[in-house]
């Protein structure tokens, strides 16, 4: 897991005694390594990173024994799309060891359980939220979906009012917020893409896109590449999609128009575009 350049590792903790005997005893690439927590409880640390398959029982056994708060242990094994979340802290880490500058940004952020790791990753850095908070808005993306050839088949399920209003059962900027590790850093834009733009401004590292439909997903990319730093990445989400066929067109059709660096990857299909140094 290569992490080095956003978080400094400063002990691991073991309880498999042939894992440790293969990193010879007591310290892993000059790390020390200890078998219990209370080894190491004159550590100053922030975060406990978990790598166990056992989240929730290593949540509450440092909760009930050591006291060590839920908010101090960070799911780094599994939870809401592994895959996207392992690529995203890969990303992050690139762009720390090459000093990307710029904010970050998610936009198509539902309950934040992406959002979540991308505060998280990038602690230093403005995260920019883009979402209307109410679902998906019954004219204008759907309509255009329909009346650029998705056939109708395909998107028949969001003119259901349960498809099209995600949130009914109680997401709110607020709730979103409490997910956050650092929620200081984040600005909330909530509205229709890209009305939701106004006032924004800068450059930025990170860009993250996941609003199903292709014309939304236009507009950012047209909208953030230009404006995304030399080493810095944009995902796109739903490139392979079965339903949301028309967002590898888009994708595909702005990277040959524009020259730029495109890579799709086995993140829950999607695809990564760069901006070379």
């Amino acid at each position: 897991m290569e992490i080095e350049h956003i978080f400094d590792i400063i002990a691991f903790i073991d309880r498999n005694k042939a894992t440790i005997k293969s990193y010879s005893g007591t310290h892993f690439a000059g790390t020390p390594i200890y078998r219990h927590l209370d080894q190491a409880k004159d550590l100053e640390f922030d975060f406990i990173l978990v790598t166990s398959g056992d989240f929730e029982g290593i949540q509450r056994e440092y909760r009930n024994i050591y006291g060590v708060p839920e908010n101090k242990l960070v799911n780094m094994r599994n939870g809401y799309q592994e895959g996207k979340r392992q690529l995203f802290y890969s990303l992050a880490n690139e762009i720390f060891r090459m000093e990307t500058p710029g904010a970050v940004v998610e936009l198509g952020v539902n309950y934040g359980d992406t959002a979540k790791y991308i505060n998280f990753f990038f602690y230093d850095r403005t995260l920019y939220l883009f979402d209307t908070f109410e679902g998906f808005p019954k004219q204008g993306d759907l309509d255009f979906e329909k009346s650029a050839g998705v056939s109708p088949d395909r998107m028949a399920h969001f003119d259901d009012d349960r498809w099209m209003h995600l949130y009914d059962d109680g997401i709110t900027e607020r709730n979103l917020l409490r997910k956050m590790h650092y929620p200081e850093k984040c600005v909330i834009k909530k509205g229709v893409f890209p009305e939701s733009l106004r006032g924004l401004e800068g450059n930025f590292a990170f860009v993250h896109i996941d609003c199903d439909f292709s014309k939304p997903i236009q507009a950012a990319l047209e909208y953030f590449y230009p404006r995304l730093s030399p080493g810095g990445y944009i995902c796109v989400h739903d490139y392979y999609h079965p339903i949301f066929s028309r967002v590898r067109v888009v994708v595909r059709e702005y990277a040959e128009r524009n020259g730029v660096a495109l890579v799709p990857v086995p993140s829950y299909g999607g695809a990564v575009i760069t901006k070379i140094l």
